[in-house]
């Protein structure tokens, strides 16, 4: 059976997407990387911006087994690999 999530649910995250929260109520579960429920599990921050070019950035961290070919490589990730990723969102 396939879960059906609105933009502010997720189907692994506690708690509403995209809000504002203190970080005394972060829910410790979304943090914890879980290596039983998925092949590839990470944590990520966004931040929106005011920008007419640069309108918003994601960074975090992923652990876990990631098919090279995703990403044009010749070779797979270790299953215990660490990456760390930056992503500028640009309005083009």
């Amino acid at each position: 059976m396939i879960r059906k999530t609105s933009i502010k649910e997720s189907i692994s995250f506690i708690g509403e997407a995209g809000s504002l929260i203190d970080p005394f109520d972060f829910e410790r579960s979304n943090i914890t990387i879980d290596d039983k429920k998925f092949d590839c599990n990470g944590n990520w921050a966004f931040c929106r911006f005011d920008d007419p070019y640069i309108i918003g950035a994601r960074f975090g961290f992923s652990r876990g087994f990631v098919s090279g070919k995703d990403y044009g490589f010749e070779n797979d990730q270790h299953k215990n690999g660490t990456s760390v990723r930056i992503e500028i969102l640009t309005s083009k």
